[in-house]
């Protein structure tokens, strides 16, 4: 499973920890999913303390780290410039929703994610052995078998 939580503003592309800058066991493919959705728009992508400041309590660290659900690979984009700042006007308010929210969220659900022993799952959960799909993005799969379903 995935997530993104919008905030305001600067620009960034933010994954856990935010509390240290020590690395996730995942931050391969944290690495490779924040380079896939920073392709286009150049954000500065990584954990909070590295590229904003320390958080407490922070979204993307529930979502990784609480082992009371399962996990999820999550990331906080902070849209918007200086000038937009943490309420931007009415007048930008749509122009920003209809940028990169838009875009982010149109590429996680299109995106295809790859795991254990090169399978591939579909944006329907559909897993595929090598070869027949492409993977763009990566996310754990389990050892199911191909053709099996797993949520994502």
């Amino acid at each position: 499973m995935s997530g993104l939580s919008f905030h305001t503003y600067s620009d960034l592309m933010i994954h856990p920890w935010g509390w240290t800058t020590s690395p996730v066991a995942d931050i391969g493919l944290f690495k490779t999913w924040s380079d896939e959705l920073t392709r286009d728009n150049a954000y500065v992508s990584g954990d909070a303390p590295s590229i904003l400041y320390a958080v407490n309590g922070e979204f993307n660290d529930w979502c990784y780290g609480d082992s009371t659900k399962p996990k999820m690979y999550s990331w906080t984009p902070e849209i918007g410039h200086d000038v937009d700042g943490f309420w931007p006007p009415p007048s930008r308010m749509a122009p920003l929703a209809q940028g990169e929210p838009a875009r982010l969220l149109r590429r996680r659900r299109d995106r295809r994610t790859v795991g254990a022993a090169g399978r591939v799952v579909d944006r329907r959960g559909v897993i595929s052995t090598p070869g027949t799909a492409r993977a763009s993005g990566c996310a754990p799969v389990s050892s199911a078998p191909a053709g099996s379903r797993v949520r994502i």
